[in-house]
């Protein structure tokens, strides 16, 4: 994703008709602990896997209950979705035996939930902050309604949502549409607008669980996209604001550009694309899913 220019550039594609033929795949995430791809694949028999892939490999490692939109792996390794009201994870993945065939993956599909409340979010990031108890693990996303649905899964554990608002209190500044791409950098969390309204943080230190709001402000353009994932450059340097000095008497525009990734999958039997942009400004990854139009808010 070009912050600039709000446009994406292709890395690689995996067909869909490769050995064995898959017909979704999402929930991407790069694992900081060997700096590899995982997400959930959904073959032609329907039967759904957690996945380490890059532009030449496929390596099952579990199956799971389904496929999901809402996904991403946490800075210990943990791999994390959400499918309608349920929160799930796998821990320690970049230890798990990757199997060319699934049919050699470890049966996780009678999974149970690490939490269970609210849903309605087309993709999930993680952080590992305090939000009032102490710091947690979190998983967080955004619905069209402008609320925010955060899931903690360690300590504490729980289900929030909470009210986004522009930092003047208002909520005309935040688009009412799918936030399908979702990732995180150094503490910080991004949800890009599907319509191409732009790409959004949420300020960690205003959240606040007790009084239900926190605030959001745009901070990059981004292209519309339909079916796609978010997920972030691993090992890169945040990049600085860029300040313009104006002279004497006016107004000094600062802009933060995220990091991270993008990746779009269109119709078989051309593929998967992954888009991104070269470091440090990072990439976010948006994955489409033809065959379920149900899929990425996961009602």
């Amino acid at each position: 994703l070009d912050i600039a220019s709000g446009e994406y550039t292709e890395i690689y594609s995996i067909p869909f008709d490769r050995t064995p033929p898959f017909t979704g795949m999402n929930a991407v995430g790069i694992n900081p602990v060997d700096s590899i791809a995982y997400g959930l694949m959904r073959l032609s028999t329907d039967a759904a896997y957690l996945v380490r892939f890059d532009a030449q490999n496929v390596a099952f490692l579990a199956r799971v209950p389904e496929l999901s939109a809402a996904g991403g792996v946490d800075d210990e390794g943990t791999f994390v979705w959400e499918k309608r009201t349920h929160l799930y994870a796998i821990y320690g993945i970049a230890e798990m035996e990757g199997f060319a065939s699934p049919d050699d993956a470890v049966d996780l599909s009678q999974i149970n939930p690490v939490v269970s409340g609210l849903t309605n979010v087309s993709d999930i990031a993680t952080v590992r902050v305090d939000l009032g108890d102490g710091e947690g693990s979190y998983a967080m996303g955004v619905t069209p309604g402008r609320q925010l649905r955060i899931f903690g899964y360690d300590d504490p554990m729980g289900v929030w949502s909470v009210a986004l608002t522009d930092s003047d209190g208002s909520t005309a500044g935040i688009p009412e549409t799918d936030f399908g791409a979702a990732w995180s950098h150094d503490d910080r969390i991004y949800f890009g607008a599907n319509s191409g309204a732009g790409v959004y943080e949420v300020l960690i230190d205003t959240i606040d669980l007790d009084a239900g709001t926190a605030t959001a402000r745009k901070v990059a353009n981004s292209q519309a996209t339909a079916w796609n994932d978010g997920t972030t450059c691993i090992g890169i340097d945040v990049p600085p604001p860029t300040t313009t000095e104006p002279p004497t008497g006016t107004t000094t525009t600062t802009t933060e550009p995220p990091t991270g990734t993008t990746t779009t999958t269109t119709d078989p039997p051309t593929g998967t694309t992954t888009t991104t942009t070269d470091p440090p400004t990072g990439t976010t990854t948006t994955t489409t899913d033809p065959t379920d139009p149900t899929d990425p808010t996961d009602p």
